[in-house]
């Protein structure tokens, strides 16, 4: 019964390095792999502090703190890209009951898989690295052949806009049962879940 409350990853105030996304999943992962109950965002916004108009590397630009995946409200409706990654995981990894499976995490890769309750599958991949790279998950029971809807977020190719739609499916693996293997760009977060948009 171990509630995590905050990920502590400040967003790139430059967004020269596109790795925000990357490493809130990743934060993700982590605690859902090492058995922790819950976490929260609680960094979701960017924060305005009136009475401070410091500008540091702390992520403080003339009284906003930005860290979070949206920015302060008043300054723009348009997300960071950052909310396109942590909206797949946080939209495909359901809640209470939900079990989940210790993925890998090796050469900067890391995987979880979840299962919930209802029966839906999603398996988590996130790449922080700054060059792309292939994975293989193998897993230890059948998954019976399986369809696996997949979702990529491309810190690249991401063009963050006012509809801030969660990305949708780009391709479909089917007859997936005892791995699944892929490609995944530098810095990017794909999601395989059998949950249907």
């Amino acid at each position: 019964p171990y509630c995590f409350d905050e990920y502590n990853s400040t967003y790139d105030r430059d967004n020269s390095r596109d790795t925000h996304g990357a490493d809130i999943c990743m934060a993700a992962i982590s605690l859902m792999n090492s058995g922790c109950q819950s976490s929260l965002l609680w960094t979701i916004f960017d924060q305005q502090w009136p009475n401070n108009h410091t500008t540091n590397n702390d992520s403080f630009v003339d009284g906003d703190h930005r860290c979070g995946v949206m920015p302060v409200l008043t300054r723009s409706l348009v997300p960071h890209k950052s909310y396109y990654a942590f909206s797949l995981v946080s939209k495909y990894v359901d809640g209470e009951g939900t079990k989940v499976y210790e993925g890998f995490g090796q050469n900067n890769v890391h995987t979880t898989m979840s299962v919930s309750p209802n029966g839906d599958i999603t398996i988590v991949v996130v790449n922080n690295k700054p060059v792309g790279d292939e994975f293989i998950i193998s897993f230890d029971k059948t998954l019976n052949g399986i369809s696996l809807n997949r979702h990529v977020f491309d810190p690249s190719t991401c063009i963050p806009d006012e509809k801030a739609e969660i990305i949708g499916t780009d391709k479909v693996f089917d007859n997936v049962s005892t791995s699944l293997s892929d490609k995944i760009s530098a810095f990017g977060v794909q999601v395989y879940t059998t949950h249907v948009n």
